[in-house]
């Protein structure tokens, strides 16, 4: 759990070191995450050959992902930490709010320095995201889903757009975990894969009706 939180906040290091060689912007960051996922990838692939069938096993089931898994004291631990981080985020939704209606240009111009605002909002969800993870495995889609179906429900405005972001993300997840509990009953289909089911197609579904709507 310690090598996967500290593992994961070095390649948040090294993203935010070599996007900011290509000039601080949202996109450079997406090529760069782009890039260091196909090396992660390489390094993951790398351990499951040279696993024994053990740590393969363990690594399965750590790359399913799982939010039965941690205890109460691991519950709370991660509670507490994202109760200190939350404010943060909350805190620089009026800098992206401005960040999201002019630009870079309109930011600077209100004394918001767009790089600056990037670099932490990725260090804090990196932070918040690696805690997580360390405890429950690999669960994607979520972070994706969630702050679009937050978008459609309150607007664009951050100061809502963050916190609904947060409670969409963990009522799919509880619903996705009760799912996947139940509907296989007695075996317990992990959150990650349940995920992946239900929400990618409802995922296109959002991308294709965003769409449609943008030229009707």
């Amino acid at each position: 759990m310690v090598n996967t939180f500290i593992f994961s906040l070095i390649v948040v290091f090294i993203v935010i070191k070599l996007g900011e060689l290509r000039g601080v912007s949202a996109e450079s960051y997406i090529l760069v995450g782009i890039a260091i996922t196909f090396i992660n990838g390489a390094i993951v692939e790398s351990l499951v050959y040279f696993a024994t069938p053990q740590q393969l096993a363990q690594l399965t089931h750590w790359s399913f992902g799982s939010v039965r898994r941690p205890d109460l004291t691991t519950v709370l631990f991660v509670g507490f930490i994202l109760t200190l981080l939350y404010p943060r985020l909350i805190k620089y939704s009026w800098d992206l709010n401005t960040l999201a209606i002019g630009g870079d240009d309109f930011a600077i111009s209100t004394g918001v320095d767009p790089g600056l605002l990037r670099r932490k909002i990725l260090v804090i969800s990196a932070f918040a995201t690696s805690i997580i993870i360390a405890f429950t495995g690999l669960i994607g889609f979520v972070g994706l889903a969630a702050p679009h179906i937050a978008r459609l429900i309150v607007g664009n405005d951050y100061r809502r757009l963050v916190p609904s972001s947060a409670l969409i993300g963990a009522l799919l997840v509880l619903i996705a975990d009760t799912i996947g509990g139940t509907l296989f009953s007695p075996v317990v289909l992990p959150v990650g894969i349940m995920l992946s089911i239900i929400g990618g197609p409802f995922f296109l579904y959002l991308l294709l009706s965003k769409r449609s709507g943008a030229h009707g």
